[in-house]
């Protein structure tokens, strides 16, 4: 799998009734549903429903896409935490959305990953649990979503796939051209 617009790949392991997408994968059904999703955050919304981002932009380190998360409107953040993903230090957080958003939750963009690229919520209640790390000199969020009624069987698949992550970076530079002799 790879993240569009970047030289960021990843793989990882997907237990039966879980299916890729381009930036991940997911589980279908009710209420099951759960998926991943792997984004270079370039920007948060200062207005979700209006779509309105962030200005100034969010900054390039791990512990500003941290701090612009916490404050996106109406969510519920938890505190950012150290911790590792895929190897990789990482700083940890959770939003939950609303039980009642101030817009259709569709309608409620959490970030922006390029240009056209949106995040947005998909239920009220919605838990979405972000790692934030450094693979290859980018700044990189996986993020998950689930559910209220989300089973325990159904985190524990996730954890396997979380604990199966890993990334890959291609040089997006031309080999160099031997010299004419």
């Amino acid at each position: 799998m790879t993240v569009a617009g970047s030289a960021l790949q990843f793989t990882a392991e997907l237990p039966a009734g879980w299916a890729p997408f381009e930036f991940g994968g997911g589980r279908d059904g009710e209420p099951e549903g759960m998926a991943f999703f792997v984004s270079l955050v370039d920007n948060t919304f200062a207005d979700p429903c209006a779509h309105v981002e962030r200005s100034p932009k969010v900054g390039s380190t791990v512990e500003a896409l941290a701090a612009a998360l916490g404050e996106i409107p109406t969510t519920t953040a938890t505190q950012p935490v150290q911790t590792t993903l895929a190897g990789n230090a990482a700083t940890y957080i959770e939003l939950t959305i609303p039980a009642s958003p101030p817009c259709n939750p569709e309608e409620f963009y959490l970030w922006q990953d390029s240009p056209d690229a949106y995040w947005w919520a998909l239920a009220p209640n919605e838990l979405i649990r972000v790692w934030i790390l450094e693979v290859g000199g980018q700044r990189v969020a996986m993020a998950n979503r689930s559910r209220p009624g989300t089973s325990e069987a159904v985190k524990t698949e996730l954890q396997g796939i979380l604990d199966s992550l890993v990334f890959e970076v291609t040089s997006t530079q031309p080999s160099p051209t031997p010299a004419a002799s």
